[in-house]
């Protein structure tokens, strides 16, 4: 599956602009292209680039002669070295973003902005990505005036966005990609008329909070607003919350078939729990569900499962606060430990990207978290919904990322398969009208 591209229109200029609203007159880098972004990626990944690698790509030599050749390459490598040490980490970059305005919507009161949908990224041998999309997708317009402002757009209802973004960093998502957060968005239709301009929330840290929780304390706060067991607990003290599900399988050892259940609070199992090398279980409202969950996440265990032990899984049945989950203990001397558990949660009636969907948690757990959107591996059909379009997620983390995929459950699988962070929290937007919570920590 791929993530969405956008068009961004040629032209670069580098100047000093005091732009308006929250953001700060700095150096703003003004539609750059594939080789200026590539020389600021190498800056803000505190890399030397391969600057004659880079010269002999480059057009001027590309069109010397033999008798010019070697000085035109001493000579743009000299240029490339010193527009590299001149760029600054702090620097700002505008773009200009090809693009069109979406069906009003009267709740959000505005027209949605397509570039800005979740996982979309602006294209080009340098992709450039958006930090806080979401933030940016609605472009406000009161709806007395949104007819007149359609109005002044096409049929197709194009414009152009000029996006200013700041705070730029190495993406954590692409490689050789800068990622940056939208600081302003001024929207012009295609004969270059302003049809406005605003400057997305930037959010707050919660009252009262210095927002320092550390990765082992944030998957407490969200294992207790889930009401599911964190990575670290023993297998006594899970032991009665596995009770409480209705349906439980699991396995040890190398096996991959059900070794042991509860049902109902009862327990069966062909021996002792703690006579296993490592356990692997999943819980479910159903059978049916829970079957799927384990069958998944047993034969990722074993390395020939898909990563995606929840598709096709509905663990949000209307009216019932009911949840799935996969755990993972492992031996410590002669006790087991929960060394990862992923889980899965729903709420009813806000979009991931609302402010509602993170309502329930600790707001300092939230604070302390970073975040990125993407477009995960689903479909909302195989999260209860209807068609195959894929969805949108914002991913908060806990703890530094990691290039290896989830050992139980890799919600991109579908894009990256090597995302991974201590503690995770995913809301995910299955169909409209609920979000999906992914909620994994891990131990040590």
């Amino acid at each position: 599956m791929t993530s969405p591209i956008v068009r961004i229109l040629a032209g670069t200029v580098l100047a000093r602009f005091v732009l308006a609203g929250p953001v700060r007159a700095q150096e703003v880098i003004v539609g750059p292209d594939a080789e200026l972004l590539g020389l600021l990626h190498a800056k803000l990944s505190d890399r030397v680039p391969d600057f004659e690698g880079m010269a002999r790509r480059s057009g001027a030599v590309g069109r010397a002669d033999e008798f010019d050749r070697a000085a035109v390459l001493a000579g743009e490598i000299a240029r490339l070295s010193r527009v590299w040490s001149d760029l600054r980490e702090d620097a700002a970059v505008q773009i200009d973003v090809s693009t069109r305005l979406g069906k009003y919507g009267a709740d959000a009161g505005g027209f949605p902005i397509v570039s800005f949908d979740p996982g979309t990224f602006v294209n080009g041998e340098v992709p450039i990505t958006f930090r806080n999309a979401s933030a940016a997708r609605i472009f406000a317009v009161p709806m007395e005036n949104g007819r007149e402002t359609l109005a002044r757009t096409d049929f197709a209802r194009s414009v152009i966005a000029t996006v200013t973004l700041e705070d730029l960093a190495a993406s954590e998502m692409r490689s050789n990609t800068p990622d940056g957060r939208i600081a302003e968005v001024v929207v012009r239709n295609r004969g270059g008329d302003e049809l406005g301009r605003y400057s997305p929330d930037p959010g707050t840290a919660p009252a009262g909070g210095d927002a320092t929780m550390d990765a082992d304390e944030v998957a407490g706060s969200l294992s207790e607003t889930l009401g599911v067991p964190a990575a670290g607990s023993t297998l006594s003290a899970v032991l009665p919350f596995l009770r409480e599900q209705p349906y439980v399988f699991g396995t040890g050892g190398n096996f991959s078939g059900v070794l042991f259940s509860i049902v109902g609070g009862d327990m069966e199992t062909q021996r002792p729990l703690d006579e296993y090398p490592d356990l692997t279980l999943a819980f479910a409202p159903t059978e049916t569900a829970a079957l799927v969950a384990f069958r998944e996440g047993a034969a990722r265990r074993s390395g020939f499962g898909r990563s995606r032990p929840f598709g096709g899984l509905d663990c949000g049945t209307p009216g019932i606060a009911d949840r799935c989950g996969l755990l993972r203990f492992e031996k410590a001397g002669e006790v087991d430990v929960l060394v990862d558990v992923v889980t899965v949660a729903e709420i009813e009636g806000v979009r991931y990207d609302a402010a509602a969907a993170v309502e329930p948690f600790d707001a300092e757990a939230i604070a302390s978290m970073d975040r990125v959107e993407a477009v995960v591996g689903y479909t909302k059909d195989e999260l209860g919904g209807q068609g195959n379009v894929p969805v949108g997620a914002r991913a908060y983390y806990a703890g530094g990322l990691r290039n290896e995929a989830l050992p139980l459950h890799d919600l991109l699988g579908g894009m990256s398969g090597a995302f991974s962070a201590k503690t995770m929290l995913w809301t995910i937007d299955g169909q409209g009208d609920r979000t999906v919570f992914f909620a994994r920590s891990s131990f040590p």
